[in-house]
């Protein structure tokens, strides 16, 4: 019976006491808070990236500009190119495409925190200050933070992903310093002067030796400072002209006087084209201008309209001035390029007089017995005095036949012809020289200029990171402590007022 009532007293247990009950009701939020802040993180997981900061920090790179002057496009690194051979240095290419790994591929620039206000802003009229606020249409941003996610594939390793975004960037440097670099002027060609005759030989050296001189003066107005062993751009320049001026006006002028070639029929047909193309042109374009002198005469230049309302009249100037303007400006272009082709006319047709020692007309047909006076260049007594033909000593050594034809015309000996092409060969050859040497020494120069413009700082890749969603992480502490902390709170407040209760009773009871 004893032990019965012991049993029975002991199974009725105690009420739990007010701080058993705060300390369940903390525990309870504590546990809720738990299981929602996983059921959230997992509803809501975030995709696992590989990520790295690409800073560009050569000069101009703020205004948009690459080293060579012209704009430069962050975009490249999610071109095929770029990717493909990420892919390959990975030993991906067999497993992924471009297009999937560029539709996982994120390049977002860092631009000032008040980049919208800058935007929105405007310039009063009132505001005679110097300082003007940016817009977005000149800011340029040169820190890019580059993501790749695993969208293309979510089995792919840690080590992998890191892997090609490494790559990714390792190449696009490699690109950049490639592509936006002054280019080098190379002497590689794939073909011989020596196949040609002798004034497309001469018109090769000369264009090549254009597009050099070209190149240079505008790295020169690039950087004008720059200097590589004392020497400057605009030295090329001067090099440059000199063989322009003195090397291939000589060879051109004895080759025409001497009418040196390699293969006469095939250069006359050449010259006979040129002059009958150039006469088609000329003969096209007078017609131009003369329906554009028509135009200008009848064009009437002072025009007013003026619009009549009920209580006004309105004058409106009329725009012609500036039409009329526009067309004189045309016609003096227009004229200009008559003036050119009628030179060049002229110059085919002395051309041909020199390796025939026949006159031709400008539509490429031989001219007739003419008159004495009628002739260009003939002298009173009808005979051309321009071409009394010497040897290179300037002596008439007579070693030529001379044979009367419409022109005086003196016809070389084979000896002194093969004489003359052999020195004129020589001298081609020396042009060629210079010219690889004045080329290769601008190519050491714009490498130099290069260096000093893009290296490895230049553009940079640093802070490589690497986030994926797991229950031990920051990310995961954040999301409980934004969860629970609500919960917490709530069951604190809870607490509390059940506290005050009990001490308000407690206070009554007294």
């Amino acid at each position: 019976m004893a032990k019965n009532k012991k049993t029975a007293k002991n199974s009725v247990r105690k009420p739990l006491t007010l701080w058993q009950k705060v300390a369940c009701l903390i525990g309870a939020a504590v546990v809720i808070g738990l299981i929602l802040s996983v059921a959230l993180y997992k509803k809501d997981e975030k995709p696992v990236y590989a990520s790295a900061e690409l800073q560009l920090t050569f000069e101009g790179a703020a205004e948009g500009k690459a080293p060579d002057g012209y704009t430069f496009h962050v975009e490249d690194l999610s071109s095929d190119e770029v990717i493909t051979k990420a892919l390959e240095a990975s030993s991906l290419s067999d497993k992924y495409t471009a297009d999937q790994i560029r539709s996982a591929l994120v390049v977002a620039g860092g631009y000032p925190a008040d980049i919208v206000g800058q935007t929105m802003s405007y310039d009063s009229l009132l505001n005679l200050t110097a300082s003007r606020t940016l817009t977005v249409d000149r800011f340029h941003p040169t820190l890019f933070r580059v993501t790749l996610y695993d969208r293309f594939d979510k089995s792919i390793s840690k080590a992998k992903l890191n892997e090609l975004l490494k790559n990714l960037l390792t190449i696009y440097k490699e690109r950049f310093t490639t592509v936006y670099a002054g280019g080098a002027p190379t002497a590689d060609v794939t073909f011989s002067l020596t196949d040609y005759d002798y004034p497309q030989q001469l018109e090769i050296l000369s264009k090549r030796l254009t597009l050099l001189q070209n190149y240079a003066e505008e790295m020169y107005d690039r950087d004008p400072s720059f200097r590589y062993n004392g020497n400057s751009f605009n030295d090329i320049v001067a090099r440059i002209a000199s063989l322009l001026d003195s090397d291939i006006g000589r060879l051109n002028a004895t080759m025409t006087l001497n009418a040196l070639t390699k293969d006469p029929e095939r250069l006359k047909t050449q010259y006979l084209f040129e002059l009958r193309d150039h006469n088609n042109r000329l003969g096209r374009r007078k017609d131009q201008l003369t329906e554009l002198d028509k135009l200008i005469d009848s064009y009437e230049k002072s025009e007013i309209i003026y619009i009549s309302t009920e209580q006004s009249l309105t004058k409106i100037d009329g725009d012609s001035t500036k039409t009329y303007d526009t067309l004189i400006d045309l016609r003096k272009n227009l004229a200009t390029d008559n003036t050119l082709i009628g030179s060049k006319i002229s110059t085919y047709r002395l051309k041909l007089s020199d390796l025939t020692g026949e006159e031709y007309l400008s539509d490429g047909t031989v001219a007739p017995e003419d008159e004495p006076g009628e002739r260009e260049n003939d002298t009173p007594d009808g005979t051309d005095g321009d071409n009394a033909n010497t040897d290179e000593t300037g002596d008439n050594t007579g070693d030529a036949d001379v044979t009367d034809t419409k022109k005086e015309t003196v016809t070389l000996s084979p000896e002194v012809l093969q004489r003359r092409k052999e020195a004129f060969e020589k001298d081609l050859n020396t042009l060629s020289v210079k010219t690889d040497s004045v080329s290769a020494d601008f190519a050491t120069m714009v490498k130099a200029w290069n260096d000093s413009k893009l290296n490895d700082l230049s553009v940079t890749v640093s802070n490589y990171r690497y986030e994926a969603p797991r229950i031990l992480s920051g990310a995961f502490i954040k999301s409980v402590i934004k969860t629970t902390g609500p919960i917490v709170v709530i069951a604190v407040i809870i607490s509390l007022s059940m506290i005050i209760a009990l001490k308000k009773r407690e206070l009554k009871a007294l």
